[in-house]
């Protein structure tokens, strides 16, 4: 069986979510041991964020109870965003991982006032499914904040995020889940990056098939079973198969500069 679908990157509009009163230490950030290396890892499920589908979110705003007492602009914090198949996430399972996801920000922040804005220098386009935000912090450096930073937000029925920072280790740190869903405002604008669409497999047989789309752009990047193939400028692709295997392929429009289609 072989699925094929698009793959999902003027004035700008705001949607916030999760406005509530519960607070978090832990998440988006760990603001009492910013200095410390960390990951935080939300999931907000696509029925929260259909207002967004088929647009570019170009930045986030997350809410305070209680500021940092310094800005952590001597930081380099990465935020990566993709769409998973999960609505909730499970520490037991561990950090889901940035792998496929798309960088939109890389720098400082500053969460010295009654919110924290992270605008993204890269838009990332939505396509309407479960979005993963991964704030990951991978090195030791920085100001001690040495006070706790309560973050505003909602507590969910499954856990919102996962978390966890260590001033030595990084990529084995362990998970831990948080009932925690911060209150978030994001900007997003109609997408300048239209997904492919009128999708058609050809000279389909048990070893090969080709697939193939309408879109007036120029590239494209394909991806079959996980693995992405980037920047074809044919619209079309011969996919190798092997009989009695299942196959889900996903194409997306490469705009250049590291814009993608949903």
């Amino acid at each position: 069986m072989l699925l094929a679908t698009a793959l999902t990157g003027a004035k700008a509009n705001e949607l916030t979510v999760y406005d509530g009163t519960e607070t978090s230490q832990y998440a988006p950030v760990w603001g009492r041991y910013m200095v410390w290396k960390q990951k935080c890892e939300i999931i907000m499920p696509a029925t929260d964020l259909t207002a967004m589908t088929a647009t570019d979110i170009t930045g986030m705003t997350f809410y305070l109870k209680t500021p940092a007492t310094v800005s952590w602009s001597d930081v380099t914090v990465k935020v990566y965003l993709r769409e998973v198949t999960e609505t909730y996430l499970d520490a037991n399972s561990g950090f889901v991982g940035i792998e496929g996801s798309q960088l939109v920000y890389q720098g400082g922040l500053d969460a010295t006032g009654s919110t924290m804005t992270i605008p993204f220098s890269n838009a990332y386009s939505y396509g309407g499914g479960n979005l993963l935000i991964c704030i990951y912090k991978p090195s030791f450096e920085g100001t001690s904040n040495n006070t706790e930073v309560e973050f505003l937000g909602v507590e969910p029925v499954h856990v919102g995020c996962i978390q966890n920072g260590d001033y030595d280790e990084f990529d084995e740190l362990g998970a831990v889940g948080r009932l925690f869903l911060p209150k978030t405002t994001f900007d997003y604008s109609p997408s300048s990056c239209q997904r492919p669409t009128e999708f058609t497999l050809d000279d389909v047989t048990p070893t090969q098939a080709t697939l193939s789309w309408e879109s007036d752009a120029d590239a494209w990047d394909i991806e079959v079973n996980g693995v992405v193939t980037s920047n074809i400028t044919d619209k079309s692709y011969q996919i190798d198969l092997t009989p009695l295997e299942s196959y889900v392929v996903r194409v997306r429009t490469n705009c250049g500069g590291g814009s993608t289609s949903a």
